[in-house]
C-alpha cells in the first residue's frame, strides 16, 4: 500500500509503502476449472515477481538493480540515531553508484526514513517474515537458498481486472494468466509477456520469449491456428504445465533478481540478528559474511582465533548455574564482570567485587530458569585500565575467516583504521556512556601503532567487507602496557558518525561503496593520523526525566544520545563537549569533593587545580583529611545522616556549591549519596562521578579561564595537530 506524501497534488518522488495481508484465491467460475489439477501443484512451485492484485499493490518497481538497507528500528538505549547516520550514507552511496536505494525501517522519526533519502521506502516490522516479503516482492523472483526450493510461497491469486474475462472464459483464462504471472511472465522482467487476451470462452495466445528463445502456446478450442500447434481448450493447462516442466524452471533459475544486495551491518544489532534467516532464505547479503559475524559472536570460536593470533583477552568463563559462576569467578579472580548472553547496550551487566555480590546478582538480577538458553558470561574485570575503541573499514572478499598476511593486506585488498578513540573514563564504564577523544590523549605513539596493527589483523582474519569495531583495554603495569581484546563487532558501531566527523572522512559511505563492489585503493582513501584538532565525544543522559534513578555510570548503557566538541586544545574541546551535552562547567564558585576510599589518591589534582584558579574547596570528612595531608585547605561538610545543617544539599540549593565531584561508595537513589547526586541533577549543578572525568573537567575549567576561545567551521580544523598535542595524563605512577 502507498501513502501519498503529496496528497495527489503532484507525483511523490519517494512515497511511503507499508504491507498488508489480504485474502485472495484463484478465481473460479465454471465446472471445468481444473481444481486439484497439476496447475495447483505448479502454483506451489512458483513465486510471482509482482502481486496479481494490480489494483491494490501500488509499488512502482523499475528494472534497476536495488540495494536494500535494513534500518535499526525504534530509537532506544543502545540502538540510536548513530546507526541511522550510517543507513543514510549507504542510501546516498547506492544512488550515486547507479543502484536504486531501498530502505526498510519501522521508525518514521529518523533521517533515513525522510522522503528524499531513498528511492523506495518501506515501513515494516523488522522481522524475518516481513523483510523477506519485501525483498521477494522487489526481487522479481522467488528467493532460493542454495539447492533449495523457494523459501515460502507468495500468494498467487486472481486479479480484479480479469474477473469479467474469468466469467466469459469459464475461469480457464484467468488461471492461465495467474500461472504466467507466477512464472515471471510480465512486461518488466527478462521474461516478457508478449500478448494475451480472452475471447469468448476460449483462452488465446501466450508467448514467452527470453534471450531469443520462443515458447508458444496457441489455445483455441476446435480451431486451427496458422503456424502454431493446435491444442484443445481442454488440454491447454496440461500443455502449459508440460512446457513449464521442460523449460520454465530453468528460465527462472537463469533470470537474475533485481535485488543486488542487502546491507545488514549498518542498522545495529537488530538487522544483524536477521542475517542468519536472510542468508538461509537466499537473500543476497553484501558485506561481511554471516560466518564471520558468527565467529566474532561465538565465544569459543573467537577465543580460539585470538589464541592463534597471539592476542590477549581477559580470563573468562560461561556459567549456566550459580555454582558454576562462583567457581569461574574464584578461578579467574575478583572483581568480575558478569552479564547475560545476547543483550544489547550492556543490559543486565554488573561488576561484582566479591562472592557475596556475585551470588546476589545471580539470584536477584537473573532468571535462573533461562540460563540453559542464555548462559551468564563471567569475565575478569580489569581495574584502572584504559579502554580504547577503533573503527576499521576493509574491502576483503567475504568468506570464511582465514589469514591474509600480517598487515591485514593482500595487495589490492586491505584494511584501514578509521580512528583510534581513547576513553576518558576508565574501563568499566560502558563504551556508549564514556567520553572519548580522537586522537588518543595519553597513549604513546608506539602503542597506538600496535593498536592499529591489531585492528588490521583482525579485519583480515574475519574477512571484513565494510565496517568493524574493536574494543580493547590497556592495562598499565609499570613500563609495560598489555592490550586485551574485549569485543569485536563486524558491523558499523555507534562511534562511526563521530569518527567520520572527527577525521573529515565519511567512513560509512566508504564502507557502503566497498560492500557494493568498490575497492579502497580505487576510492583513494587512507588512514587519517591527525585530524587538525582534538575531537571529544560526550554522552547525553536522560536523568532529569527519572528522578529516582541513580546517575552513577557503569557497564550497563544509560545514555540516549551523544554530542561532540572540537578544538585544537584538548581541554577546550572537552569543555565544548560538556556545553553541547547541556553541562556548563563553572569558571568560579565552590566545589564539593567526596570520593570513595579507593579513589582518594585521585582527589589531589582536582582540588589543587581548582583552588589555584580561585575555587573554594568543600569536602566530606574522609576526603578532607586526605586533602589536608596533601597541603590543600578545604572545608568539611557534615554528612546528611548526622542531620547537621547546612549539608551539601542545602549548599547546592542556595547556590554555594557550583560543582560536585563524587565517586560512589554506595549506589541507589535512597542512599545519602544517591540523594546528593539526585539533588545535583534536579538543581542543574554539574556533577562528575568518575576520577578521570573529574581531572578532565578541572583542566577544562583552567583552560577556559586562562584564554579566550570560540567556535569555527569543522573544515577550519583540518591540518597538522601534532605540534600542539598536549600530554594530558601524567607519567605512570603519578596521580591522574
Amino acid at each position: 500500500k502507498l501513502v501519498d506524501t503529496c496528497a495527489a497534488e503532484f507525483e511523490a518522488v519517494t512515497p511511503y509503502y507499508y504491507s498488508t495481508y489480504e485474502r485472495g484465491a484463484l478465481p473460479g467460475g465454471g465446472g471445468d476449472t481444473p481444481r486439484g489439477s497439476e496447475i495447483s501443484n505448479l502454483k506451489s512451485q512458483i513465486s510471482p515477481p509482482r502481486s496479481p492484485f494490480r489494483g491494490d499493490d501500488e509499488i512502482r518497481i523499475t528494472d534497476l538493480k536495488k540495494i536494500v538497507i535494513i534500518g535499526g528500528g525504534p530509537n532506544r538505549i543502545g540502538q540510536g540515531i548513530e546507526f541511522d547516520y550510517c543507513c543514510c550514507h549507504a542510501a546516498f552511496a547506492a544512488r550515486d553508484l547507479g543502484f536504486e536505494s531501498v530502505m526498510i525501517n519501522s521508525n518514521p522519526e529518523t533521517v533515513s526514513t525522510d522522503y528524499d533519502t531513498s528511492d523506495l521506502l518501506f515501513f515494516e516490522p523488522l522481522t524475518l517474515e516481513d523483510t523477506l516479503n519485501v525483498v521477494e516482492r522487489l526481487n522479481g523472483r522467488a528467493l532460493r537458498a542454495s539447492g533449495a526450493a523457494p523459501v515460502h510461497d507468495s500468494l498467487v491469486s486472481g486479479d480484479s481486472r480479469f474477473q469479467e474475462d474469468t466469467k466469459r472464459a469459464g475461469g480457464r483464462e484467468a488461471i492461465l494468466r495467474v500461472i504466467a504471472e507466477a512464472a515471471g511472465v510480465h512486461e518488466l522482467g527478462p521474461i516478457a509477456l508478449v500478448g494475451s487476451h480472452a475471447e469468448h470462452k476460449h483462452a488465446d495466445v501466450f508467448a514467452v520469449e527470453r534471450l531469443g528463445r520462443l515458447w508458444r502456446f496457441r489455445v483455441r478450442a476446435g480451431e486451427a491456428a496458422a503456424g502454431a500447434e493446435q491444442v484443445s481448450a481442454a488440454s491447454a493447462e496440461a500443455y502449459l504445465v508440460a512446457g513449464w516442466r521442460e523449460r520454465g524452471a530453468a528460465l527462472l533459475d537463469e533470470r537474475p533478481g533485481l535485488v543486488h544486495g542487502l546491507i545488514v551491518q549498518f542498522g545495529g544489532q537488530t538487522p544483524l540478528n536477521l542475517a542468519h534467516g536472510l542468508a538461509a532464505a537466499g537473500a543476497p547479503i553484501i558485506g561481511t559474511s554471516v560466518d564471520s559475524i558468527d565467529l566474532a559472536e561465538d565465544r569459543k570460536r573467537f577465543d580460539a582465533l585470538l589464541e592463534r593470533l597471539g592476542l590477549s583477552k581477559p580470563p573468562s568463563g560461561t556459567a549456566r548455574t550459580l555454582d558454576q559462576a562462583v567457581e569461574i569467578a574464584t578461578r579467574i579472580g575478583y572483581p568480575v564482570l558478569v552479564r547475560p548472553s545476547y543483550v544489547l547496550g550492556g543490559r543486565g551487566m554488573e561488576i561484582c567485587a566479591d562472592e557475596s555480590a556475585l551470588r546476589h546478582y545471580m539470584t536477584t538480577g537473573l532468571d535462573i530458569s533461562e540460563l540453559d538458553d542464555a548462559p551468564v558470561l563471567v569475565d575478569k574485570f580489569l581495574s584502572d585500565a584504559t579502554e580504547v575503541d577503533i573503527d576499521v573499514v576493509a574491502d576483503f572478499i567475504p568468506g570464511k575467516a582465514g589469514s591474509i598476511e600480517s598487515q591485514g593486506n593482500d595487495g589490492t585488498r586491505r584494511a584501514l583504521v578509521c580512528g583510534v578513540m581513547e576513553h576518558i573514563e576508565q574501563a568499566g564504564i560502558h563504551s556508549g556512556d564514556s567520553a572519548c577523544t580522537i586522537p588518543p590523549w595519553s597513549l604513546p605513539p608506539e602503542l597506538v601503532e600496535r593498536i592499529r596493527h591489531i585492528g588490521r589483523l583482525l579485519a583480515a582474519e574475519l574477512r571484513v567487507n565494510g565496517l568493524m569495531n574493536v574494543q580493547m583495554a590497556i592495562k598499565h603495569d609499570g613500563s609495560a602496557n598489555t592490550i586485551y581484546i574485549l569485543e569485536v563487532n563486524p558491523r558499523a558501531s555507534r562511534t562511526a558518525p563521530f569518527v567520520a566527523k572527527a577525521t573529515h572522512v565519511p567512513w560509512p559511505r566508504v564502507a557502503a561503496e566497498v560492500m557494493m563492489g568498490r575497492r579502497l585503493v580505487d576510492l583513494g582513501v587512507t588512514e587519517v593520523r591527525t585530524a587538525g584538532a582534538f575531537a571529544v565525544k560526550e554522552s547525553v543522559f536522560p536523568f532529569s526525566k527519572f528522578p529516582r534513578v541513580d546517575i552513577v555510570l557503569g557497564p550497563e548503557m544509560r545514555s540516549t544520545g551523544e554530542v561532540m566538541g572540537i578544538d585544537p586544545s584538548l581541554e577546550i574541546a572537552f569543555a565544548k563537549s560538556q556545553i553541547a551535552a547541556g553541562i556548563v562547567l563553572p569558571t568560579k564558585g565552590n566545589v564539593y569533593i567526596s570520593l570513595r576510599r579507593a579513589d582518594l589518591s585521585y582527589a589531589v589534582e582536582p582540588a589543587k587545580v581548582l583552588s589555584e584558579v580561585g575555587f573554594g574547596v568543600f569536602a566530606s570528612d574522609g576526603t578532607a583529611r586526605h586533602l589536608a595531608a596533601a597541603g590543600i585547605a578545604c572545608t568539611v561538610v557534615p554528612k546528611i545522616e548526622t542531620h547537621v545543617r547546612p549539608n551539601v544539599i542545602d549548599m547546592m540549593t542556595d547556590g554555594t556549591i557550583a560543582l560536585v565531584i563524587n565517586t560512589p561508595t554506595r549506589t541507589g537513589w535512597r542512599t545519602d549519596e544517591g540523594k546528593i547526586r539526585a539533588a545535583a541533577v534536579r538543581l542543574g549543578v554539574p556533577i562528575i562521578t568518575t576520577t578521570t572525568g573529574a581531572i578532565a573537567a578541572v583542566r577544562a575549567i583552567r583552560a577556559m579561564r586562562a584564554r579566550d576561545w570560540g567556535v569555527a567551521a569543522m573544515q577550519d580544523y583540518r591540518g597538522d595537530s601534532e605540534s600542539h598535542q598536549p600530554r594530558v595524563r601524567e607519567p605512570a605512577g603519578a596521580a591522574r
